[in-house]
């Protein structure tokens, strides 16, 4: 059965939170996917566009076919570029490119998912004003890396902050952070790549273990939606609008740092 999508109309002030597997690698699909499903947890798929499309590289990363899949069990697909460049260091063509033909290709492959894709994840968080506001041009929703818990007001505020998980990443530094974002009200948005089976020997820094993300996913579910409701990156405008409506005298919004996450 897919991911059901989040109830927003649940929303009334609680914490919330969001898991988003960046480069579209192909054991996220194999790992994380069944997860989600089995914890019936939102999670978003950053894929970057070529790597998708070049049977070279479908020893790492998802083939369309899963891309699509994934969208269909009630994955948000988020563009990651074209190519996975440096933004800050390419000129304003190449930047527009990136956004522009990622989400074309994107879009193309889960139309029959009947979702497009609004959300965009900066490669390598590499981003300045120039990037936000080329990205700002075609998506609804930015996201970068900043180690802080991301303001629901103003509702106009694209950028989306993000802790990043690592092969070294404890479950009682999530803990704290998710703990610390209930105990706020706040938004937390975690930032994950690849997910294996188990810790294997010369893990690649960015990836954690599947014992570590079912901690993640049952913690999260015992908890609760109605004290921390997971949502996609997408989902953050609805969210907003709710709270411009019932205008809280205070929200969350302040740094949290976390040894290891970001």
């Amino acid at each position: 059965m897919p991911i059901s999508p989040p109830d927003i109309r649940r929303y009334n002030g609680q914490a919330l939170i969001t898991l988003v597997y960046d480069d579209g690698f192909k054991n996220s699909f194999e790992n994380a996917l069944p997860l989600h499903v089995e914890f019936n947890t939102q999670a978003g798929f950053a894929v970057i566009a070529s790597r998708m499309q070049t049977p070279s590289h479908w020893d790492r990363y998802m083939e369309p076919w899963q891309v699509a899949e994934a969208a269909r069990q009630g994955v948000e697909i988020c563009s990651h570029s074209y190519s996975h460049p440096r933004l800050t260091e390419v000129d304003d063509e190449t930047l527009n490119a990136e956004l522009t033909r990622s989400q074309d290709i994107l879009n193309e492959t889960i139309a029959g998912s009947g979702k497009k894709v609004t959300t965009f994840c900066v490669p390598f968080s590499n981003s300045d004003e120039r990037v936000i506001a080329a990205a700002e041009k075609y998506y609804a929703t930015v996201r970068i890396k900043g180690r802080k818990f991301t303001p629901l007001h103003p509702k106009d505020d694209r950028v989306v902050y993000s802790f990043g998980l690592t092969k070294d990443t404890t479950f009682s530094e999530v803990k704290d952070i998710i703990d610390k974002a209930v105990a706020e009200k706040a938004w937390v948005t975690l930032m994950l790549h690849g997910v294996v089976p188990k810790p294997i020997p010369n893990q690649r820094e960015f990836d954690i273990d599947t014992g570590l993300l079912k901690q993640i996913l049952g913690y999260i579910k015992s908890i609760g939606p109605d004290t921390l409701l997971p949502i996609n990156l997408s989902d953050i405008h609805e969210i907003r609008e709710r709270a411009q409506a019932s205008k809280p005298s205070s929200r969350a919004r302040g740094n949290f740092p976390a040894p290891g996450l970001g």
